[in-house]
């Protein structure tokens, strides 16, 4: 039996349909705090300048600040409205955001 053009497409259709419901359902168990990865925020104050974060969580996450041109923060928790800030390791250093750890 000879497969046509249709019979490819539905069945690259189908497998398509299953990987994207598989990804969806992946998504949906996420733990909360993997799902608050935003909830912390943060200014951006320049090169070699405090970087001022707080929390808007709901929940007790950890994160650690990633800095250019010296080593990153140990993981820090913060409590849901818990306001922390982070200071440049060396004067060169830019602040390049937050990152999720384990606390």
């Amino acid at each position: 039996m000879r497969k046509t053009r249709s019979m490819r497409t539905r069945a690259a259709l189908s497998v398509g349909t299953i990987l994207m419901s598989s990804v969806g359902l992946g998504m949906a168990t996420a733990s909360p705090a993997a799902a608050a990865w935003d909830c912390v925020r943060h200014t951006y104050q320049g090169i070699g300048k405090p970087a001022p974060t707080w929390s808007t969580c709901s929940v007790t996450v950890g994160r650690k600040a990633i800095w250019s041109y010296g080593p990153d923060s140990s993981c820090k928790k913060y409590t849901p409205g818990q306001e922390r800030t982070f200071y440049p390791p060396y004067p060169i250093s830019a602040f390049d955001g937050l990152k999720a750890c384990k606390v």
